[in-house]
């Protein structure tokens, strides 16, 4: 079955020259929309699998409000594809988790990179199928050890995203002079009641997994920011999180201060 995009864009031109596109790489594209009242009429009638989004839109809504209702009610991928990069711009529409912000190139958008974009969205999208829009199954145990777990026994337990402090692959400390290593291919996972669970995944794959507000801070470390257990930034080198520290290395950095910036207001 063919992929359906919805492209809503208020240049019919630009419309036209996606649609075209779109269709010799095999994809479904729904009919033209330019604004946020025809948007969501196209959706009552057909669910796509992405929307292609512009910010600038006719009517009183933009696309933002389009975004946020993606990604609120109807649950469904999209892009930005919009000509404002400005910070005030891409800031409010950070706010509406889009998949990716693209931003219109001159004299004409660069389609094969937009499609490099819609393939990786959809890639992920396939992936995230086996997590729950609210959080993700762990294990509370290595898979070697649950097998000898009494068949009555819980051996993997939902945990709402809300739940999570940090996702490492640290060792566990358990005395001043014994470390316990974490397993190849295993992070673990913290909660608020200081818990600790286990996903067989790397951190790399994990990142792509959990929502916007879930960051790398070093080559170990995942941190939750919106985590009730988030106490702040130190000196701008370090984050405290429930208690404890976490150090921000440098190639992380700029990142980190980013979703910071998008996620509380200086």
């Amino acid at each position: 079955m063919k992929t359906t995009i919805l492209i809503v864009e208020d240049e019919p031109i630009l419309y036209e020259r996606l649609r075209r596109f779109l269709v010799k790489e095999n994809f479904n594209v729904l009919q033209y929309t330019k604004s946020y009242i025809e948007a969501t009429t196209s959706l009552k009638l057909k669910t796509p699998d992405l929307v292609l989004l512009d910010i600038n839109l006719q009517g009183e809504k933009d696309g933002i409000d389009l975004g946020e209702e993606l990604y609120k009610t109807y649950k469904i991928p999209f892009i930005y594809v919009t000509d404002f990069a400005d910070d005030v711009t891409f800031k409010r529409a950070l706010r509406t988790n889009p998949n990716i912000f693209e931003v219109k190139t001159k004299p004409q958008l660069d389609t094969a990179h937009l499609l490099r974009s819609i393939k990786t969205v959809l890639q992920q999208q396939k992936t995230t199928e086996a997590f729950p829009n609210e959080g993700i199954m762990v294990y509370v145990d290595y898979l070697d050890k649950i097998k000898l777990y009494g068949k009555n026994e819980v051996t993997r337990v939902p945990l709402n995203f809300t739940d999570i402090t940090f996702i490492t692959t640290e060792a566990i400390k358990h005395s001043a002079q014994k470390y316990e290593s974490i397993r190849n291919n295993y992070v673990r996972i913290e909660t608020l009641k200081n818990k600790r669970f286990y996903y067989k995944s790397s951190l790399k794959n994990l990142l792509n997994l959990v929502p916007y507000h879930f960051i790398r801070i070093n080559e170990s470390t995942i941190v939750n920011l919106l985590s009730k257990s988030f106490n702040g930034r130190i000196n701008g080198t370090k984050l405290s999180i429930n208690k404890q520290q976490f150090s921000i290395k440098e190639t992380y950095s700029k990142e980190v201060k980013k979703r910071l910036d998008s996620l509380f207001q200086s």
